[in-house]
């Protein structure tokens, strides 16, 4: 049976979630207190219930899909887990199949799978590539040094963040997160130790989202212009204690780095699947 969850679910559905993805409590608390409690949002988590306990789940979030200069409305669905004695019963594929029935009058679904398996497996349920990231990596002792004059990092506000980030990354293609989302997004890296700050280079402003990673600076999303990556990116590893950065940045006609899929969608309407879509952000 699928239906929403509820607050009495909430410790056994945390114990799905430790038993599949293995994050520490404080995480786990702290995204079922942010996603779900706190909001009141339990009907974006969807919950199948067998034998009258919760066996599989999965979260939804909202989002627009910028379509031929349209805003269409898109779920994100993440934290798909099963709990392990329930496993190889298509719990999870009926609540993805149910996820995406009732977006159909909308826009769809995307998701981001973790692993090939994920990927192959999606794709036999109709989702499609859509989303592409270039991953470039750079050790400090080989960046070019460059005189860019003043760099000066800051705090950002999510209304800074929200409007950066569009005003840089809007065309077709582009994933919209609600300024809620941001502030999670915002969150969520600072409770892992990361930083999200803004950059003022020359007059011209920009934001950054990163966390350190042993001595490596992993950049999850900048506005950064690809000719000021190297030089502001090294100004920052330094300062951290750096000796590598890997940062993801939206795909363009000539490859910077490394290419990788990273998002997959299943929609009713009509996208150009060619065109490399931008989702960023995604709590992968």
């Amino acid at each position: 049976m699928i239906t929403c969850s509820n607050e009495e679910m909430i410790p056994q559905l945390k114990g799905i979630w430790k038993e599949c993805f293995q994050d520490e409590d404080y995480y786990i608390d702290f995204f079922f207190w942010e996603k779900i409690q706190k909001p009141k949002a339990y009907h974006n988590m969807l919950v199948w219930v067998e034998d009258g306990e919760p066996a599989a789940m999965l979260t939804m979030m909202p989002a627009k899909l910028l379509v031929n200069n349209q805003l269409l409305s898109f779920w994100y669905i993440y934290g798909v887990a099963t709990k392990r004695k329930w496993r190889n019963r298509s719990f999870a594929t009926r609540l993805i199949e149910y996820a995406n029935d009732m977006t159909y009058s909308v826009g769809g679904t995307f998701l981001v799978p973790a692993t090939e398996s994920l990927l192959r497996f999606y794709g036999r349920m109709g989702y499609e590539k859509m989303f592409y990231l270039d991953v470039i990596h750079m050790k400090i002792e080989e960046c070019r040094k460059s005189d860019m004059g003043l760099v000066h990092f800051q705090p950002v506000t999510v209304q800074e963040y929200f409007k950066s980030r569009t005003n840089e990354f809007y065309q077709d293609g582009y994933v919209l997160w609600k300024k809620e989302e941001i502030r999670y997004a915002i969150k969520e890296n600072e409770l892992l130790g990361g930083i999200c700050r803004q950059i003022r280079v020359n007059n011209q402003v920009y934001v950054i989202m990163a966390y350190k990673n042993r001595q490596c600076l992993y950049v999850k999303e900048t506005t950064l212009p690809k000719e000021l990556l190297e030089g502001t990116l090294q100004y920052l590893a330094e300062e951290m204690a750096c000796k590598e950065i890997i940062v993801r940045v939206p795909v363009e006609e000539c490859v910077l780095g490394r290419r990788k899929i990273f998002g997959l969608i299943r929609t009713n309407v009509g996208i150009c699947k060619q065109k490399k879509g931008y989702l960023g952000l995604a709590l992968d």
